[in-house]
């Protein structure tokens, strides 16, 4: 059985919304994703996009991107042929 592997555009830029505006759970001993953090962060977000993923932040302390951080992933799995102007 054939099995067929691509990027899901709209669920990377969910992770690179949340890593942009301070997203932790990151493994902080990899050099190599710690760097990709740091361009991430580095890029220049419009403020209002970095406020929007900040709202996924909760006080569960286990993993403070519970639920809203996995609403948003999951969403991106039903985003379908949509232009971002």
């Amino acid at each position: 059985m054939p099995i067929s592997i691509r990027v899901n555009e709209y669920l990377f830029m969910s992770y690179v919304g949340l890593v942009a505006s301070g997203y932790e759970l990151t493994d902080k001993n990899d050099t190599e994703i710690m760097r990709l953090v740091d361009d991430i962060r580095d890029t220049g977000f419009k403020d209002n996009v970095i406020e929007y993923f900040k709202k996924v932040r909760s006080t569960n302390r286990i993993n403070p991107y519970w639920p809203y951080g996995s609403c948003i992933s999951a969403a991106s799995f039903f985003i379908k042929d949509y232009e971002f102007n």
